[in-house]
């Protein structure tokens, strides 16, 4: 297990040190799924096709129900801003 420090520029990036890169077999290019939990971040190498598959097989339930309840994007939007929000307080 690779354990390196790392900062944040002013943009918010940051650089996986090589040797981490070469041990996870990450390439230039390649897509990682950032999550946040209890103040950790993880990184987590993803590929695109088998993410894209798991994705749509999560969401396809929620857009069904959404359609069926005639749910429009601004629909959606509201809602999600108005937890946000409840979240923030």
């Amino acid at each position: 297990m690779g354990v390196s420090m790392v900062k944040v520029s002013s943009r918010g990036q940051i650089v996986i040190p090589k040797d981490i890169m070469k041990e996870l077999d990450v390439k230039i290019g390649d897509k990682l799924l950032v999550v946040s939990k209890n103040k950790n971040i993880l990184l987590k190498k993803i590929e695109m096709d088998v993410f894209e598959k798991s994705l749509e097989d999560v969401l396809e339930p929620m857009w069904r129900k959404a359609e069926e309840k005639k749910l429009t994007e601004k629909d959606v939007e509201k809602a999600v801003k108005t937890v946000r929000e409840k979240e923030a307080e």
